[in-house]
Formats: C-alpha cells, sequence, structure tokens
C-alpha cells in the first residue's frame, strides 16, 4: 500500500513531514511503500524464492515494519533514476536521522529506500513488536484509537474490556506520559524526544503536567536534568548488575 494514511499516526506524521522536509531542501522524493498485508509482505519474500525475480526482503509477515505501519519506503521522483542516485539516498537518509527516525542505509545489510520509526523498533527489527502485541492488525488498531482515528470512545472501551493484557497496559501508560508534554512541537523528532524525557523523569515540567518543550532552560534546570539522567543510569546499572 502507498499512501501515508495507512501508517500508524506517529508514522504518517513523520513520513509527511519528512517528504515536506526533503522537498523544501531540493530533493525530489516520492513514497513508494507503507503499510504491508501479510499477503503482500509474503508475496514479497517469495519473490527471488519460489516466484520469479529478484529477492528484495529478508521477512515474512509479521517481521517487516510494513506490517506494523511503522516504516515507508521513497525514491528519487525522476522517472528513469528512481534508485540510481547514491548521493540523493544519502542526503535523504541523513535527513530522517536527524528528524530521530531510523534510516535503512545504516543497517547491516544496507536497504536505503528505507525509513522507519525508531520508537517500536529497539533493535531495528520487528521483534519487540511481535512479542507485545498479538498481532500486527491489533497493534495498528491500538494506534488509530489512540488518535481516535477510527474508533469511537464506547469502541475503544469495548476493545479494552475484551483485549486488556500486560503489554497493551504498559502501552497506555506510556501513552499518558507522552501526553503530559501537551505543548505541541514542530517535528515528529521533537514529540519522540519529549516523550522519551517525559517517560524518564528526566524533565518534570512545571508540575501541572506540561514538560514545556518550548521553554528556555535555565543553568539550574539543566542541572536538575542532568542529576536525574545520572539517577536514571545509576538506577539502571543497579537492576543490571
Amino acid at each position: 500500500m502507498r499512501g501515508t494514511e495507512h501508517l500508524i499516526p506517529e508514522a504518517r506524521c513523520a513520513a509527511r513531514a519528512f517528504a515536506d522536509e526533503c522537498r523544501r531542501r531540493g530533493l525530489p522524493v516520492l513514497i513508494t511503500d507503507t503499510l504491508r498485508t501479510k499477503e503482500e509482505q509474503n508475496a514479497l519474500y517469495a519473490q527471488g524464492r519460489s516466484t520469479p525475480g529478484q529477492i528484495v526482503t529478508s521477512c515474512r509477515y509479521p517481521h517487516s515494519l510494513h506490517n506494523w505501519g511503522c516504516a515507508f519506503d521513497f525514491c528519487k521522483n525522476v522517472v528513469g533514476h528512481e534508485y540510481d542516485d547514491p548521493d540523493f539516498f544519502q542526503k535523504c537518509g541523513q535527513l530522517a536521522e536527524d528528524m530521530g527516525l531510523v534510516w535503512g542505509g545504516k543497517f547491516k545489510n544496507p536497504d536505503r529506500p528505507h525509513i522507519q520509526l525508531r520508537e517500536y523498533a529497539p533493535d531495528k527489527t520487528a521483534e519487540w513488536l511481535c512479542s507485545h502485541y498479538e498481532s500486527p492488525e491489533y497493534f495498528i488498531k491500538i494506534k488509530k484509537a489512540e488518535a481516535k482515528d477510527d474508533m469511537t470512545n464506547d469502541e475503544f472501551k469495548d476493545m479494552l474490556e475484551h483485549n486488556l493484557t500486560p503489554g497493551l497496559s504498559r502501552e497506555i501508560v506510556l501513552s499518558g506520559m507522552r501526553a503530559l508534554a501537551f505543548e505541541p512541537c514542530d517535528a515528529a523528532w521533537e514529540s519522540e524526544a519529549v516523550a522519551w524525557a517525559a517517560e524518564r523523569g528526566i524533565f518534570r515540567g512545571d508540575g501541572t503536567g506540561s514538560l514545556m518543550p518550548k521553554k528556555p532552560v535555565t543553568r539550574a534546570e539543566l542541572a536538575k536534568a542532568l542529576k536525574n539522567t545520572f539517577e536514571e543510569g545509576r538506577k539502571n546499572a543497579e537492576k543490571d548488575a
């Protein structure tokens, strides 16, 4: 599926922001691939193996971030030169990294046209998602419900009553922590960074629930944030010991 509307809300915003920024910098980008269904992923995996064509993926369903609506592919929007410009992909890939996204060009087996969210793939694979959610379809439904994309409040409550699991409970708590930073951010990487700081208690805001991401930081506030960071690292080290 090509349209960004098929992605989960975070990835959708990231893809559109990425494309807009590329074009602003004179990089003619075209989003070519977003969400993949089970049938599409397995058909792509079969290519070059049990069906004709070149091998283009090492992932069966549900082990691609595309299956979870967390990744998108792109090319150069110039007919006949979609994939033959390494410099174009390097510039776009670096821009994606600067925005807090993960570029496939830095994978062990480079995938230059590929970009994915960082948050749901700590090891750059879909294994975390596979271990926390029963299926990509269920995960996408949850993420859309959080954004109130396609589910009423009553439908969401009903889903919780019948499907609440430890993994889902954790995700709800994390979503609440992200919501603490309710002052709008300008880009996806800002939202991700603010959520990361909120979840770890590095910045604790004004006491009313706002992290005030646009507010300048004083030396005292910076010192406190560094102290919180140090304490968080010490706690994690003690857990691992």
